[in-house]
């Protein structure tokens, strides 16, 4: 008997430990984007597949914070191989901000951007693609 209730009390604390770490920065992302340009601080030729003449490609982001100041960065990947990480500080609760990328032609295929906190865990992500 005595195992069960050790064995559910670390489970507890697993779990809680877990939940925690998920919940400490305070940050959620309220909406991501990936667009070609930004106009008045909103994302402008919002789309997943971009052709390879683009140019330069944005991801936008509007985050939530529980506190008046975070840190949070966006790492853009190609096929998996981390191509920059883009350090963005918010200076409110509620904060637009976006990173951009310069995408060359030859940079044909799968994409992503993850959203990470100060902690360098993973918010959120967005995928897209360059034809």
């Amino acid at each position: 008997m005595k195992q069960i209730y050790l064995i559910v009390f670390m489970l507890f604390a697993l779990f809680s430990t877990g939940l925690f770490a998920q919940t400490q920065s305070g940050v959620e992302v309220d909406n991501i984007a990936i667009c070609s340009s930004i106009e008045n601080k909103q994302p402008v030729g919002t789309d997943s597949v971009f052709t390879a003449d683009v140019g330069k490609l944005y991801c936008f982001t509007k985050l939530i914070s529980q506190l008046d100041t975070s840190e949070v960065s966006h790492v853009w990947f190609f096929e998996d191989k981390e191509m920059t990480k883009v350090a963005l500080t918010m200076k409110a609760k509620s904060w637009r901000t976006w990173s951009a990328k310069t995408i060359l032609p030859e940079w044909k295929g799968n994409w992503r951007v993850e959203v990470r906190d100060s902690a360098d865990k993973v918010i959120t992500r967005i995928t897209f693609k360059v034809k």
